[in-house]
């Protein structure tokens, strides 16, 4: 699913119009529309206020790597940035 379709759904979900949302998030409703046409113009702080309005989080999960091969370390000794790591950004309270 798309980020479009995703926030979209997470505000029907939330009963919010978008000039509802629009008034959580401190902009007008034809922010919302734009937001919800091209949400990869916002920046990460932009998405997560959006999304904490929505009550939601976003969660980034790597790729897996193969069972049958342990994370790879680098020269200094810490893990390869291709080792599978999950992170949640929580919001900030607003």
């Amino acid at each position: 699913m798309q980020l479009r379709a995703i926030l979209q759904a997470l505000r029907k979900n939330r009963g919010l119009s978008q000039a509802q949302l629009a008034q959580l998030i401190g902009v007008k409703q034809g922010r919302v529309a734009k937001i919800e046409r091209d949400p990869l113009n916002l920046s990460t702080k932009q998405l997560i206020r959006v999304l904490s309005s929505l009550n939601a989080e976003l969660c980034i999960q790597a790729k897996e790597t193969p069972s049958d091969s342990p994370p790879r370390s680098t020269q200094d000794g810490n893990a390869d940035a291709n080792a599978s790591t999950n992170a949640v950004i929580q919001p900030p309270a607003w």
